[in-house]
């Protein structure tokens, strides 16, 4: 009885792989031969602008972007607005009990 039921089992198997094998050649055979997708027209690069270079001048103070000059067109140089130095110690309490 129990050669039986191994006989019964592995026929079973047998036939589920048939059946997936067979199932997987239909699909091979529905599918169409893979078509190679056609390449999109690459774009030009676009020749880079013509600008002038710039002229460097030699400063003596700090340079970069952002640093007030005061000779900008249409702007003012601030008056340097200051800060009691409680309120200063106050801030290095604060930001070192709220860093830790």
């Amino acid at each position: 009885a129990a050669e039986e039921a191994k006989a019964v089992e592995e026929a079973k198997v047998t036939q589920e792989k048939a059946a997936a094998e067979a199932t997987a050649k239909a699909e091979v055979e529905k599918a169409p031969a893979a078509k190679p997708k056609p390449e999109a027209p690459k774009p030009t690069p676009k020749p880079a602008a013509k600008t002038q270079p710039v002229a460097v001048k030699s400063a003596s103070g700090p340079q970069g972007l952002g640093v007030v000059k005061g000779g900008e067109k249409g702007g003012k140089v601030a008056e340097k607005e200051t800060v009691d130095d409680s309120v200063i110690d106050f801030l290095k309490v604060c930001s070192l009990i709220f860093s830790s």
